[in-house]
């Protein structure tokens, strides 16, 4: 399916205090000007599949199908929108963890990155 082909469709938002973060699920950037029609405004899984199961398109990511489920929602695959990005940080100054400094260098393997930088890793 294509972005493009939903943009007549009511979308489920989060709320405006989320800012980029709704911006983010709304596809604002590849609206291209086109206004978003918000259908429901929602802040919890529960309301979003409600909201989606009620007839709101809303964009998510893989892991959503994964791990929410609705009989009356279908989660398909939208092109012609960017994928999303996820960061974990902590402070620097933080008492290390084990479990966590090993989450962090998988990540960090994972993504071609230095874990200790937030670069690309050069080796």
């Amino acid at each position: 399916m294509e972005f493009q082909d939903l943009l007549d469709e009511p979308f489920v938002a989060a709320g405006d205090q989320t800012g980029a973060w709704r911006e983010h699920w709304l596809a604002a950037e590849e609206r291209g000007g086109y206004p978003v029609r918000v259908g429901a405004v929602t802040s919890r899984p529960d309301e979003w599949l409600a909201a989606v199961a009620g007839g709101c398109v809303a964009l998510a990511p893989v892991s959503v199908a994964r791990f929410y489920s609705h009989p009356d929602v279908v989660f398909r695959p939208v092109r012609g929108v960017s994928p999303s990005r996820v960061g974990l940080a902590r402070p620097r100054a933080r008492t290390h963890a084990v479990v966590l400094d090993e989450l962090m260098m998988a990540i960090a393997r994972r993504a071609g990155v230095d874990a200790g930088a937030g670069r690309p890793s050069t080796h």
